[in-house]
């Protein structure tokens, strides 16, 4: 089984094996054809012998025949049976009764037969039935038949090796060089050619196939080129986002919360000097303190959502922290957070991507996952930082959603791609879902 196998994969190996097949084809029919024409041929020749011996015969048994004399017939067809050819020798006579006979007992074993009448003065008398042997004919035939044989075996494959040195030359070379040719563009490498050396067939296709190397290789360029410049305004874009969202925090934080807390103030103040028959209004005021103080805190979680002043006070791991901490009050779902060093040496940039990660993929897990429990793993190990944060919600097959990703997952991705990590996404329907992502950092800090 693996040889066949190998054969129908081995273009070589095809070729070798039809030109063979052909080659034997061919010479086996010309040694058939010369074959039987030899025997013919060699037929023939025992036939003409067979009648002249017939002839001889008869005209030698013309006078004893004609006189009826017996010990002369019987001399002159022992005379004859001395030929090592003639197997046996009937004679009928005009009335067409035996006359005599030699070796009667080999008729059913004689294969060639012939009949030629006894004539005397222009009149027939009788009639020779001659009997003639092929035994050297078929003893010829078949070591005849055995040459065609090894013959043909030994030209076949002696012309089936120089045909097939030639069409390695011609058809097989050329098939390698185009096959190492594209396994080389299937790896991303446009930089090698097939060598065109004739106008036939395998040329034209050799130049085609550089032709559509070279265009493939002004497109990658092309693509990559657009890649770089859409990455470029992908990251300008999330860092205008992230000076955006600051400034709006600010802005709120700044203008927003003051007037909230003078508000709360002036409330306040109308609380102390309200008389005692005053008490509905007391009431109304006291409820508008609670509404202040409400949106207040509406206010503060707007901001810490926009871009939580702990990120850059404190760092990642704090971050993270207060954000598990948050969805968990949020949603109610428990989370097992487990995080490495408190200082991890990552960039301003892959600290803010890595928390979006994690507040995305959060939201994800509140919207979708219908989840128990969520855990949430940060490690710094190998001048890599790697977050993992699972669940065992619902889960989903990526599979099928990778023509129809979500927008999270996209966004997800994006900044896995922009900080030049890795991310790995294992999910099953039922089992759950993991979103691990990898990032270079600056050093290679503890290992947990």
């Amino acid at each position: 089984m693996r040889n066949a196998f190998s054969i129908r994969r081995n273009v070589s190996a095809k070729i070798m094996l039809a030109t063979l097949a052909a080659v034997m084809t061919v010479m086996s029919l010309s040694e058939l054809g010369i074959f039987y024409a030899e025997r013919a041929e060699r037929g023939r020749e025992i036939e003409t012998r067979a009648r002249i011996a017939a002839t001889r015969l008869a005209y030698n048994l013309a006078d004893p025949l004609s006189r009826m004399n017996g010990p002369a017939i019987r001399e002159t067809i022992s005379n004859e049976m001395t030929n090592h050819e003639v197997l046996a020798i009937l004679l009928d006579g005009e009335d067409g009764k035996r006359v005599a006979s030699a070796n009667e007992t080999v008729l059913a074993s004689a294969r060639l037969k012939t009949d030629y009448p006894v004539v005397r003065d222009d009149r027939r008398i009788g009639t020779v039935h001659l009997y003639f042997s092929d035994i050297e004919l078929r003893k010829e035939m078949r070591r005849r038949a055995i040459e065609a044989v090894n013959h043909t075996i030994l030209l076949s494959v002696v012309f089936s090796c120089v045909l097939f040195l030639c069409l390695r030359r011609i058809i097989i070379r050329p098939l390698k060089t185009l096959e190492a040719s594209v396994f080389q563009v299937s790896r991303g490498d446009f930089t090698g050619s097939v060598p065109v050396s004739s106008g036939d067939e395998v040329g034209r296709l050799g130049d085609s196939f550089n032709r559509m190397v070279a265009q493939l290789q002004r497109l990658y360029a092309d693509v990559r080129e657009r890649e770089e410049r859409l990455r470029s305004l992908s990251g300008w874009q999330q860092e205008m986002i992230e000076e955006e969202r600051k400034r709006i925090a600010r802005e709120i934080h700044d203008d927003l919360s003051q007037q909230l807390t003078a508000l709360r103030l002036d409330l306040h103040w109308i609380d102390r000097r309200l008389l005692p028959e005053q008490s509905e209004i007391a009431g109304r005021v006291k409820s508008m303190i609670t509404d202040v103080d409400k949106t207040h805190d509406t206010v503060e979680h707007i901001i810490r959502e926009l871009r939580p002043q702990i990120l850059d006070d404190l760092g990642l791991v704090p971050a993270v922290e207060w954000l598990a901490r948050e969805f968990g009050e949020r949603s109610g779902v428990p989370v097992d957070l487990v995080c490495g060093p408190e200082s991890i040496p990552v960039t301003p940039e892959q600290a803010t991507a890595l928390f979006r990660i994690a507040q995305e993929a959060l939201t994800n897990v509140a919207r979708h996952a219908g989840a128990g429990l969520v855990r949430i793993r940060i490690r710094n190990r190998f001048r890599h930082l790697r977050l993992e944060i699972g669940d065992d919600g619902k889960g989903f097959d990526p599979k099928g959603r990778a023509g129809n990703m979500s927008h999270g997952l996209m966004g997800i991705g994006e900044r896995v791609r922009l900080g030049g990590g890795r991310l790995r996404i294992r999910s099953a329907p039922g089992s759950g879902t993991t979103v691990s992502v990898l990032l270079p950092t600056q050093s290679s800090g503890e290992n947990r």
